[in-house]
């Protein structure tokens, strides 16, 4: 019998990336992962790793239904949210990345509208483009940027760099994932790599929600 595999299946790419075939997103790659081999995959949506496009859309549009905007412009989390779900989307790590919004919207920083989407100033700090989202952010880098932060990221499962070397190259997603562990960095610097060098050096984007479970995909 076939074990049922969640919608908020969770691929975590721990080894070698296979490169017959030059793919211009290895969120791609991972969903066919996924589809193909259901019957042998233990999820845990509480262990961060990659996952497709198509499914880090999903998870956003689930929890999108729970969220709440607050008279002070704040965002928040329904009452209505179910207990199973709070723990299936680990909203504790979302709770922190909401305290981290309104922290800016108190200050002035950024407002959040009707629709939970985010006014805010253009990023700044070593990347070429950073957006936050209430999800979580998107970061942008040119070929040569997100080379040399892959090489960041290399360094710091090998605790060749700090933290502080970390947060400086991947600035917000840093911050999310900073304490995520050796393999989850080495990880993420191969398949930085993977989408990088297998586009036309067009750049990169990564997205990663509150959680640390992100998708990377072609500028």
């Amino acid at each position: 019998m076939k074990k049922t595999v969640s919608k908020l299946s969770v691929l975590t790419l721990a080894g070698t990336i296979a490169t017959t075939a030059i793919s211009p997103s290895i969120t791609a790659f991972a969903h066919e992962n996924i589809e193909d081999s259901k019957s042998n995959i233990s999820v845990n949506y509480n262990e961060p790793g990659m996952v497709s496009k198509k499914d880090f859309e999903e998870m956003k549009r689930e929890v999108y239904k729970f969220l709440v905007l607050n008279e002070d412009g704040t965002i928040g989390i329904s009452e209505k949210m179910p207990r199973s779900l709070a723990y299936e989307y680990d909203l504790n790590s979302l709770q922190k990345h909401f305290d981290y919004l309104n922290s800016m919207v108190k200050s002035g920083e950024i407002s959040i509208n009707s629709d939970f989407s985010i006014n805010q100033p253009q990023a700044r700090g070593g990347v070429n483009k950073v957006v936050n989202y209430w999800w979580g952010a998107s970061e942008w880098y040119s070929y040569s940027t997100a080379r040399h932060n892959a090489k960041i990221a290399s360094q710091y499962s090998n605790a060749l760099v700090g933290t502080s070397i970390l947060i400086g190259a991947f600035s917000k997603i840093g911050g999310i994932a900073v304490g995520l562990g050796s393999v989850y960095w080495s990880t993420l610097a191969t398949n930085m790599n993977y989408v990088n060098d297998g586009n036309g050096q067009r750049g990169i984007v990564i997205d990663m929600n509150w959680a640390g479970i992100y998708s990377i995909y072609s500028q």
